[in-house]
């Protein structure tokens, strides 16, 4: 027999009472944020299970995504551990129905919501935030719904690990939150405050729906009853014991249950005549560091099961049962038999039939750091051989932790492949900063395998500097890759880096982006290839209106607007179709401008270009003074979050209501678009 119990929970009244408001608040129909903070194994997460079992009594729905310490690099890693499960249960199609138009940005998060999976397109620099906002508005949209259907939790665990994106996005959820009964419940390690999380930090801040408890240690008295509640006996534990736990531990109690499980199983503290007793304080070495308790925990356990301990924590916080079966190469009964031995040491516990996590992070971090430099490359190129046998099917899935341990295994031509395609995926998924980190890694591999200047990957990361208006960082990039093209003579790769120069320079020094305008024309012209020939005229023109010469810029226009028709490339179309029109109003040409508006707005509507749609529309109504086309940009505005376009429609429709004399409503919308 023995009644240990590892999770006894002690003090926290006044966090709980807190939270008790906080859950009658956000049943009342009032969204809240709570964000907890603390040192590593203060006890968040016990707090956070505590508050989990009191709001599903209360009828709460409670979905769970937890950022592990490689995550940094995995776009949105956090919220698909949260859906992944949550959409598990549902078949496809009923899936898809239900969802109804969310389906198609969610599917760029999850694509196993689609029959297919087929790869998002990488946004422009430009289009980037728009197209993120989308994502946002789908997810937004997808949680708030199922708050409607009764009171919703959702829990993130570890945002210090977290990626920007995710970290972007939740401060954009609890900014709609307010009049839904959602709970957003948010943890971090004090210590450790990337810069992405302290931009989260201060939006929070600034919200009045958000509040943060910081976890203090625990006082003396409550390490005394801690301990009292892990032993599970009635009578008081003595002082000088107290003491001593209390004086290592430093209140910390995830420490603290470390030093009585460590002393129960040396036998330092034994279960005897029905109650728990120990030998003589000066007798017992109780260990004084994390790093003494987990050698001494590891030394128990057989060499299997070391080893699969020593693979799972190489892994990640948490493991998949099938890639360490995969890895050890035993079957289900010895597999387990081991997992349950780690369990028995208390250094793993069950997520899931499939999935085991360590019990604590700091666990995993004691285990890791033990294992040599040599150890852990093998390790890591075993994890990698494991997953892509488990997980061949569904590689794209596993792009993110196959691209980190490939890298740290230096598997070079594995970690150019999987990082690259791990980059590419982050900047389809308007991940600018986990994209430059993968794509780093595959540009390292690409060196260490002695290949040339890889164009690609240099374009690409340029594109995510560029996205995070880091200049210099973008030109180096995009020339590093000008200069391999040429090179190479690869005209094509040569035409789109010119273009993407005269887009980055637009910022700093408009004559050079006329100058990389000009030479993408010259040589579009020299390959005789009308698509690049009508980019580069619409690029040009625009710059040339922009430049105070409309009239030119009109001839350039007009001739892509021949090409993209001849090419039956609607998209080209659409875009030039709402050049024109900009142009024309430059020019004077009120009617051209209105025909050229009328004739891209279908366009726009088949396309759901819903940013150029809505931006037209409000051109539109400042000629036609309809009211329900400004409207309309204002919804589409709105839809999407884009803040510009939600100011420039106000401001237009105020413009028009005044006209029309209604000038308290006019003023009132023109306030809202200045604010």
């Amino acid at each position: 027999m023995n009644p240990f119990l590892a999770s006894a929970f002690v003090g926290r009244s006044d966090e709980l009472q807190q939270l008790d408001d906080v859950l009658a608040a956000v049943e009342a129909g009032a969204g809240r944020c709570v964000l907890l903070s603390g040192e590593a194994g203060v006890g968040k997460s016990r707090l956070i299970a505590e508050l989990d079992a009191r709001a599903g009594d209360r009828g709460f729905t409670t979905l769970t995504g937890r950022c592990f310490e490689q995550d940094r690099s995995f776009p949105y890693a956090p919220l698909i551990d949260m859906l992944r499960p949550f959409f598990a249960g549902a078949a496809g199609a009923d899936l898809r129905d239900a969802l109804g138009p969310l389906v198609t940005e969610l599917v760029r998060l999850l694509p196993e919501l689609a029959h297919g999976t087929t790869a998002p397109p990488i946004p422009s620099p430009g289009e980037t935030q728009v197209e993120k906002r989308r994502l946002f508005a789908a997810l937004t949209r997808l949680f708030l719904r199922q708050s409607e259907a009764g009171p919703l939790l959702l829990v993130v665990e570890d945002l210090h690990w977290s990626d920007e994106a995710s970290l972007e996005f939740l401060l954009y959820l609890v900014r709609r939150v307010a009049d839904y009964p959602l709970l957003l419940l948010l943890s971090r390690r004090t210590a450790e405050t990337p810069a992405a999380l302290v931009d989260l930090l201060a939006g929070l801040d600034r919200e009045p729906g958000a509040q943060e408890i910081t976890l203090a240690p625990l006082t003396r008295a409550e390490v005394a009853a801690l301990v009292k509640g892990i032993l599970d006996q009635p009578q008081e534990v003595s002082a000088e014991f107290v003491a001593a736990v209390y004086r290592l531990s430093e209140g910390n109690p995830f420490f603290a249950e470390e030093i009585c499980a460590s002393l129960i199983a040396s036998g330092d503290v034994y279960y005897a005549d029905s109650r728990w007793q120990r030998k003589p304080l000066a007798e017992i070495d109780i260990p004084d560091s994390l790093q003494r308790l987990v050698q001494q925990r590891l030394s128990a356990l057989g060499r299997p099961a070391r080893q699969v301990v020593d693979l799972a924590a190489v892994s990640g916080r948490t493991f998949d049962l099938a890639v360490l079966q995969a890895l050890t190469g035993l079957g289900d009964g010895e597999i387990l038999d081991l997992v349950k031995e780690l369990m028995a040491a208390q250094l793993v516990v069950e997520e899931s039939a499939e999935q085991f996590t360590f019990r604590h992070a700091l666990i995993r971090e004691a285990l890791y750091g033990q294992l040599l430099g040599r150890e852990r490359q093998t390790l890591h190129a075993r994890l990698v051989r494991a997953i892509e046998q488990v997980h061949a099917d569904a590689l794209d899935a596993h792009l993110e932790p196959l691209a980190y341990h490939a890298f740290e295994a230096t598997l070079w031509p594995e970690a150019l492949n999987y990082a690259r395609r791990a980059g590419t995926k982050a900047l389809a998924l308007y991940a600018p900063n986990a994209a430059a980190d993968h794509l780093t890694r595959a540009i390292r591999a690409a060196r260490q395998l002695s290949q040339a200047q890889p164009v690609a990957l240099h374009r690409l990361r340029g594109q995510a500097f560029d996205i995070l208006g880091e200049f210099d960082r973008a030109r180096a990039d995009y020339e590093a890759a000008l200069s391999a093209a040429e090179a190479a003579g690869d005209r094509q790769a040569i035409w789109q880096i010119l273009l993407d120069l005269g887009l980055l320079w637009a910022s700093r020094d408009y004559e050079r982006t006329g100058d990389y305008c000009r030479r993408a024309l010259d040589l579009a012209r020299s390959m005789e290839d009308p698509a690049a020939v009508a980019h580069s005229l619409n690029r040009l023109g625009n710059w040339l209106m922009n430049m105070g010469q409309p009239f030119q810029a009109l001839d350039y226009h007009r001739e892509a607007l021949e090409l993209f028709e001849t090419l039956d490339d609607r998209a080209g179309v659409a875009s030039t179709l709402d050049l024109l029109a900009m142009t024309s109003n430059m020019c004077g040409d009120y009617a051209d401008t209105v025909a050229y508006y009328q004739r891209a707005i279908p366009v726009l509507r088949q396309l759901n270009d819903r940013q150029t749609l809505a931006s037209s529309l409000t051109m539109l109504s400042n000629y036609t003074l309809d009211e329900a086309l400004v409207r309309e940009a204002l919804d589409l505005a709105r839809e999407i979050d884009w803040r510009a376009g939600e100011a420039f429609a106000l401001v237009y429709l105020g413009s028009l209501l005044a006209y029309r004399g209604d000038v308290g409503s006019g003023l009132s919308a023109a306030q809202r678009g200045f604010e």
